[in-house]
């Protein structure tokens, strides 16, 4: 199956479908189908079970998880230079 290249987020359409969501995240179709899936995703169920994705939606979305991510490694970081300062402490005499 031919997947889509966009240039742009205006060469994005104003509805998604599941496949271009894929071709997005260059996931495979599983994938996505799984993606959509999941709690929180900006979707639209329509006539006979058809998922559509607004754009704007999704990009909003795709920030939001992002920022979520970068802010569980810092506090990863943090976790793990506090126990790195705990074994320094254990291991000083």
């Amino acid at each position: 199956m031919k997947t889509k290249t966009f240039k742009s987020i205006a060469d994005v359409p104003m509805f998604m479908t599941v496949m271009d969501v894929a071709d997005l995240l260059g996931i495979s179709r599983a994938s996505a189908y799984e993606l959509v899936k999941e709690k929180g995703f900006p979707k639209l169920s329509v006539v006979h079970g058809r998922i559509i994705v607004p754009r704007d939606r999704f990009f909003e979305w795709l920030t939001a998880e992002r920022q979520a991510e970068s802010l569980s490694e810092c506090k990863n970081m943090t976790a793990i230079t506090k126990e790195k300062r705990a074994l320094r402490k254990c291991t000083t005499f």
